[in-house]
């Protein structure tokens, strides 16, 4: 497996090669199990391209939650200042990667400056058709070229698909891409279709862990429980994917629970979780939404859990680091 981790949220990848996380014993056996398990499964119950066509997912199922604190002038203030950022700086069709996050804060129905949709407009201008077995789904690309100016889509894998299922896109939009009418779901079999990971032979449609939560989230969104499908030739699980997370998770995290338990401080030098994008936040993030979602079993839940507490010791310290840093490096 090729390790290429992208460090920040508001940069370019930048290339490192770290050596490969293995899982903790008891988290790699449950995956090797999970593992047989889907190989021994029947064959009709394996979405493949010859038989995609018949899977089924909801029309809509939107995670939306109440605001969890009533606002006061200072929380409102906040809000409208970050909106109009973010409608200045986000909602823009030159900056894939920045209207996706814009998605994210301000909905699916946002439009453009001209009046134009967002949404329909992203999949006419940047979404790809992709061939398999001589029938066409719909893909993002990591970038896009034009007149000689390198456009940042996706650098992560399923990004969109993270971020519009996120958002209540439902299975059934219609979309246009290439000319071509298409389904949101059309995007979403893609990513079934691309995704695969088998750790114990270095197999993975990914680049590293630090790719994965975007499309585990993505796909765990609307999948059923029982969701498997064959990519690479290898049969793959939401379950296994799940847990494989999961041992990635608990592993890079050792340093800071102990730090914990010791009431101890510690430095951010890229080690353990501070190697993955946001500090981690997105490889938690998307943990504990497909694990919410009924995949990965008891020990991802444990493993989901132990992070409340750690992230809850974490930010007061990396904020005094990065205080410290501000008064060092005006």
């Amino acid at each position: 497996m090729l390790f290429l981790l992208f460090f920040g949220c508001n940069s370019d990848p930048s290339p490192v090669h770290p050596s490969v996380p293995q899982s903790p014993e008891s988290e790699t056996q449950s995956l090797q199990t999970k593992q047989v398990t889907s190989t021994s499964t029947p064959r009709e119950t394996v979405y493949s391209t010859k038989n995609l066509a018949s899977l089924s997912l909801p029309v809509t199922k939107e995670y939306r939650f109440d605001t969890p604190i009533a606002f006061n002038d200072m929380h409102t203030a906040s809000k409208n200042a970050l909106k109009g950022m973010i409608k200045q700086h986000g909602i823009l069709m030159d900056n894939p990667w920045a209207l996706l996050h814009a998605f994210l804060a301000l909905g699916p129905e946002i439009q453009l400056p001209t009046g134009e949709k967002a949404l329909d407009r992203l999949f006419q201008e940047y979404a790809i058709l992709q061939k398999h077995d001589n029938q066409q789904f719909v893909d993002f690309p990591m970038q896009k070229e034009v007149d000689g100016t390198r456009i940042l889509i996706e650098p992560h894998t399923d990004l969109a698909l993270k971020v519009l299922t996120e958002i209540g896109v439902p299975a059934d939009y219609p979309v246009t891409v290439q000319g071509q009418q298409k389904q949101f779901l059309d995007l979403y079999k893609n990513s079934l279709l691309q995704t695969h990971l088998e750790p114990q032979k270095n197999l993975s449609s990914f680049q590293s862990p630090n790719d994965i939560p975007w499309s585990l989230q993505g796909l765990s969104a609307m999948a059923p429980t029982d969701l498997r499908w064959e990519s690479n030739r290898l049969q793959m699980d939401l379950h296994s994917l799940t847990v494989f997370t999961a041992a990635v998770v608990h592993q890079e995290t050792r340093f800071l629970a102990q730090a914990y338990q010791n009431q101890a401080g510690f430095e951010k030098k890229k080690q353990g979780i501070f190697k993955y994008t946001c500090g981690g936040a997105h490889l938690i993030q998307g943990l504990a939404y497909a694990n919410a979602r009924g995949f990965g079993g008891e020990k991802s839940t444990a493993v989901v859990q132990e992070q409340i507490p750690l992230l809850y010791y974490r930010f007061p310290i990396e904020l005094q680091i990065y205080d410290a840093l501000m008064q060092k490096y005006p």
